[in-house]
């Protein structure tokens, strides 16, 4: 039975990841699980916060995320410190 219509798609992830900086790239960090309670196909995504005020462009990111929802490593986290990420789907 579903309680409402056009209920949000809910999104489970761990969200403290602590990733070494010599990690390889291509590594598996992580896995987002989705659901929608409407049976509706989900997209994966992520992007950098951008700060209201903050007029530089964010960095790219070192991490991809595939349909499935799993987050790799993409680049080097060589000199990085601190990533602050958006999920959505």
């Amino acid at each position: 039975m579903q309680i409402a219509e056009n209920t949000p798609p809910f999104m489970y992830l761990e969200r403290n990841w602590q990733i070494r900086d010599t990690e390889p790239v291509g590594s598996r960090i992580a896995q987002v699980h989705g659901s929608d309670a409407e049976g509706g196909n989900l997209t994966y995504g992520l992007e950098p916060i951008q700060f209201f005020g903050f007029n530089k462009l964010p960095d790219p990111l070192p991490f991809k995320i595939d349909a499935d929802g799993v987050v790799y490593l993409n680049e080097s986290l060589k000199g990085r410190v601190r990533i602050v990420l958006n999920f959505f789907m």
